[in-house]
């Protein structure tokens, strides 16, 4: 049972960029305080029961915005309860003090990660390559 949220990272960082470059944003939450916020985000939400990526930017040019992000595999931890797409919880690109998501995104794609990892409980993020394993048979 996984309690992790694995993602393409070409379509998180085609989101990332799309809320980062967009005339403006719609607001997000951001954990599990109530204090809306402007800022570009990833938002992430369940639909269908599936959990999802998308950009929290909107514009004349980018309308509709990209498509959704899906998640690798449905989320099987029973206790994580993602909120619906109209409450989604906001993973902010930009921060004044720590280091930027937009920027990891970046420079993993660059590197030639494949994947994005989204923790639901701390809504922490990281990308990376992911393992296949062979079985010895």
């Amino acid at each position: 049972m996984s309690r992790f949220l694995y993602f393409d990272l070409p379509a998180v960082a085609a989101h990332a960029q799309h809320a980062v470059l967009c005339d403006w944003n719609i607001h997000t939450r951001h954990g599990a305080s109530d204090n809306g916020s402007a800022e570009p985000a990833l938002r992430l939400f369940r639909l269908r029961g599936m959990a999802w990526l998308a950009s929290n930017g909107g514009d004349a040019l980018h309308d509709p915005m990209p498509s959704m992000a899906l998640a690798r595999r449905s989320l099987t931890a029973p206790g994580v309860r993602l909120p619906d797409r109209a409450d989604a919880w906001g993973l902010p690109l930009l921060h004044d003090s720590e280091a930027q998501l937009i920027d990891l995104i970046r420079a993993g794609h660059t590197d030639g990660a494949t994947v994005f990892v989204v923790d639901p409980h701390t809504l922490t993020a990281g990308v990376g390559r992911q393992r296949h394993l062979r079985s010895r048979t």
